[in-house]
């Protein structure tokens, strides 16, 4: 049976790293999070607000909205404000606002696509994103369409410098869920390296400055232990090179979208 991604790297996580110095480090003495178990208080500081949030700045999945029944609000002398329900995200946070297209008033979008609409399994189909393509390069000729785009809030998005009242559909980058179930699992060894050099970043920034003053558990020397703290040292450098360089990579090449938009430009004759 092939773990989630979540458990998978918390289980590479221990494997690597003694669990005594997990212990040591996520425990009560160091964090506030009393009644929680190691995987949880491990998730608490470094997998949700670091990891997580930074795999969503470098990479998405690129999906377009339907729009077109959606309430603008006006904001004053700036553009249009809209609000996009989650239920259109499929839950997700929309992480980049890449194009709106514009219908003129009384022109409504002819897609009626939403990622919310659908189940996950059909979102990420071939046939569903040939079919997806095919409607996008229809409005694509048809409408005209802005970048002028700023999010403002959650799934919340500021269209500048526009007078039409009617939108048709947003092309936008959501970011992962909170389990991290849209992930391929061909990309749980990537995710898991980048979980496991995050958490000795955190361990090295914790104990670096602190092992003369440490009550030593588990019967490890105090030489041991900066050893172990030591060895770390360059955990946050390959934790932002593996994010940067192979986790960039292989998550562009999973989206088809972003893949073939890379492609076109760095091949416009192919």
């Amino acid at each position: 049976m092939i773990p989630n991604a979540i458990s998978k790297l918390l289980q590479e996580i221990k494997y690597r790293i003694p669990n005594d110095v997990l212990e040591m480090v996520f425990s009560d003495s160091f964090m506030y999070y009393k009644n929680a178990n190691l995987d949880e208080r491990i998730m608490a500081a470094v997998i949700r607000p670091r990891v997580m949030v930074d795999m969503n700045l470098y990479s998405g999945q690129e999906v377009v909205i339907d729009i077109s029944d959606l309430t603008p609000e006006y904001a004053d002398n700036q553009g249009i404000v809209l609000h996009i329900p989650k239920e259109r995200t499929a839950g997700r946070t929309i992480v980049s606002a890449l194009s709106v297209s514009l219908n003129p008033p009384g022109v409504q979008s002819s897609t009626g696509y939403s990622i919310g609409q659908l189940p996950a399994t059909q979102c990420d189909s071939g046939l569903m994103r040939v079919a997806q393509k095919s409607m996008e390069n229809e409005l694509a000729m048809e409408n005209p369409f802005t970048t002028d785009i700023t999010i403002i809030g959650e799934n919340t998005i500021l269209i500048k410098n526009t007078v039409y009242g009617v939108y048709g559909t947003l092309r936008c980058v959501v970011g992962n869920d909170e389990y991290l179930s849209n992930i391929n699992p061909r990309v749980f060894r990537i995710i898991s390296d980048i979980a496991v050099e995050a958490t000795k970043s955190y361990i090295y920034n914790t104990l670096a400055s602190q092992t003369d003053r440490i009550s030593l558990q588990g019967g490890y020397q105090l030489e041991n232990l900066r050893n172990i703290v030591e060895s770390y040292a360059d955990a946050d450098e390959k934790y932002r090179e593996l994010l940067k360089t192979t986790y960039m990579k292989v998550s562009m090449m999973g989206d088809h979208e972003q893949y073939s938009r890379y492609l076109k430009n760095q091949f416009p004759n192919m």
